[in-house]
């Protein structure tokens, strides 16, 4: 859901705004899907992890591990302003 969300902020700030190009909504887009990618695999992990130590662990609980990891990882993110930097490395190289 994330995904969808986040293409459709980008395209729409592709198509309006005249400073956005096409660099940009690579990046935004990219940064989005790697953050994803990244929240699954860390948090399957985790998940893995305690059912093969043998906790079981509620449908619920799982849910919120992924939803700690999400929120840890988002604040990762926006404070080494990952994006930004996918961004402006992706402007360097074709500019």
């Amino acid at each position: 859901m994330s995904l969808i969300v986040s293409a459709v902020i980008s395209t729409n700030e592709l198509v309006f705004n005249n400073d956005y190009d096409l660099v940009d909504w690579c990046g935004s887009m990219g940064s989005d899907l790697f953050k994803s990618m990244t929240v699954l695999a860390v948090s399957t992990l985790a998940v893995s992890l305690t059912v093969a130590m043998g906790i079981s662990m509620p449908i619920v609980a799982g849910v919120l591990v992924w939803v700690g990891i999400e929120m840890l990882i988002g604040s990762i993110w926006d404070e080494f302003e990952v994006e930004d930097a996918i961004v402006n490395g992706l402007k360097n190289a074709t500019n």
